[in-house]
């Protein structure tokens, strides 16, 4: 007997056996991994890498890649693909692909990707920017640091502060809007700042319970619409939690508020109400937040939480619990969740009923 095995240029072999005399013949193909890529496919040659700026600063990524044909580049953040514009300059110099974030805030600062794509394939790569606020003053840098017995001390040496929700916004029934984030541990948090389109809020509409930290905007207009963000400085790490409030829901609820608010007759007929069921079962971490919500139809008279056959308030146990209802949608909040949580919830809309099992784990 006899065999022959070629090993092809980009990783595929081909094994032939046979008998002596040439009586019989047999062959086959085999994947080898680790083999060269196809030619043409894009690739990098090198990926952007991570950096840390100061505020104002401009931060640069370049990113090396081939490919035949050449690859199209596609610059992303949270998804979504970002174009050339006053913020972000894009450019191509043969095979070098550069990205430019000019004036960096802490609102830029986050996970983005360099994605090249050809008929060939595509390949990603993921990299980070940070951004850090501007020195504190000599007076601040000079300040005793907290003892070492202190619960803030304890805490704040965990690092920078652990988002348990992210920046989510609803339209109040009274026309105002309620921004809303958690953290796990209140006591990692030094310092939170507000932002609306890289411009810094004034603290005076900002309130924050038990890790929760909320910001309102009252009155709710068109001109409200934008980009808003939530950063939380810890003592050696920050994070920030944003989110799009977009002029199209400002327009929904103006125009659902004036159908509520328009009288038609003087008979009042309730629209029929429909309620979403709330999860049958669900389990909970210990010191964690619990988050119920549903959607409804139609005008209900009355809608209501319960736990265990207790009502539930927007404001109870100090603020531990919070109720947010709007036209169409309403959410119980439960804060640094225990054993005594567990139960069942009940919420009424209307005439209609939904009932959830709560485990505490």
């Amino acid at each position: 007997d006899y065999a022959t095995l070629e090993i092809g240029e980009y990783g595929s072999t081909k094994s032939q056996r046979g008998i002596s005399e040439g009586t019989k013949m047999s062959s086959m193909k085999i994947a080898v991994s680790g083999g060269r890529k196809l030619p043409g496919e894009p690739y990098f040659l090198s990926a952007p890498r991570d950096q840390t700026v100061a505020d104002g600063e401009t931060a640069r990524f370049t990113a090396n890649v081939d490919g035949s044909p050449m690859p199209r580049t596609m610059w992303q953040r949270m998804g979504a693909n970002l174009r050339d514009s006053d913020k972000f300059n894009i450019r191509s110099i043969r095979n070098q692909q550069v990205l430019e974030v000019r004036n960096a805030s802490v609102i830029d600062a986050g996970e983005y990707a360099v994605t090249i794509q050809s008929l060939k394939g595509e390949e990603t790569a993921y990299f980070q920017l940070n951004v850090q606020g501007r020195a504190r003053s000599r007076a601040a840098a000079a300040s005793p640091t907290p003892s070492t017995g202190s619960r803030t001390s304890r805490s704040s040496r965990k690092g920078k502060p652990m988002v348990i929700s992210e920046l989510h916004g609803q339209i109040q029934l009274n026309g105002s809007v309620k921004l809303d984030c958690s953290v796990m541990d209140e006591h990692a948090v030094k310092s939170v700042v507000w932002y609306k389109n890289d411009r810094q809020l004034p603290s005076s509409n900002a309130t924050s319970s038990a890790g929760q930290y909320t910001y309102t905007i009252n009155g709710v207009t068109a001109a409200d619409a934008g980009h808003y963000a939530c950063h939380l400085v810890g003592l050696s790490g920050s994070i920030t939690t944003s989110y799009e409030l977009i002029e199209d829901r400002i327009a929904d609820y103006a125009a659902n508020a004036a159908k509520v608010q328009r009288v038609t007759s003087p008979v009042k007929i309730a629209d029929e109400v429909t309620l979403e069921s709330l999860p049958a079962q669900l389990e909970v971490a210990a010191d964690t937040v619990l988050s119920l919500s549903t959607t409804f139809t139609g005008s209900p008279g009355k809608i209501e939480w319960n736990r265990n056959g207790e009502v539930l308030v927007d404001g109870d146990e100090g603020g531990r619990v919070t109720v947010e209802t709007t036209l169409s949608s309403t959410t119980l909040t439960v804060l640094a969740v225990s054993a005594d949580d567990a139960g069942r919830y009940r919420l009424t809309v209307g005439d209609e009923a939904s009932t959830a099992v709560v485990s505490i784990v």
